[in-house]
């Protein structure tokens, strides 16, 4: 799994084209800016059956004067992504 840039990027080119992403996921910066029209559906179970679960985590989301019509469903932008293992980061020199 490369995030949801990367399919962005990499995989979609037909307007009208859905993103599905997993409730668990959290990801970086997303900006969509192809001249598509795209969605962006989180909160997606482990089969991707239903998207009733907790929001897909994003870390922002940049939408391009250039890009087509975006709908985002069951996304939450949270401003920073977590180190990994989540939970605070851990201490620097600065810190102690």
């Amino acid at each position: 799994w490369q995030g949801l840039q990367w399919v962005y990027d990499m995989q979609m080119s037909l307007s009208g084209d859905t993103v599905q992403a997993q409730s668990s996921c959290v990801t970086g910066p997303l900006v969509l800016d192809k001249p598509i029209d795209v969605t962006i559906r989180g909160g997606f179970d482990c089969d991707y059956t239903d998207n009733n679960g907790a929001p897909t985590k994003i870390q922002s989301l940049t939408i391009d004067g250039s890009s087509g019509t975006v709908t985002v469903d069951n996304v939450i932008i949270i401003g920073s992504v977590p180190p990994p293992g989540g939970g605070v980061p851990p201490a620097t020199g600065d810190d102690i």
